[in-house]
């Protein structure tokens, strides 16, 4: 996860891929629960980025 300071909020950004997005989409919860975690924590966000499955 990174953070990004601009000049009104820190803004969360979080990035999954590899074993996470599998074919059958087990890892799917995971993901969701970890979204559901940053935005608790940050009150906003995050921004989400996903690449291909390997």
């Amino acid at each position: 996860m990174y953070q990004v300071e601009c000049a009104l909020k820190a803004l969360s950004i979080a990035k999954f891929g590899g074993s996470l997005l599998d074919i059958e989409g087990k890892g799917i919860p995971k993901i969701v629960k970890r979204i559901i975690e940053i935005n608790q924590k940050d009150g906003f966000g995050p921004i989400v980025v996903f690449s291909a499955p390997t």
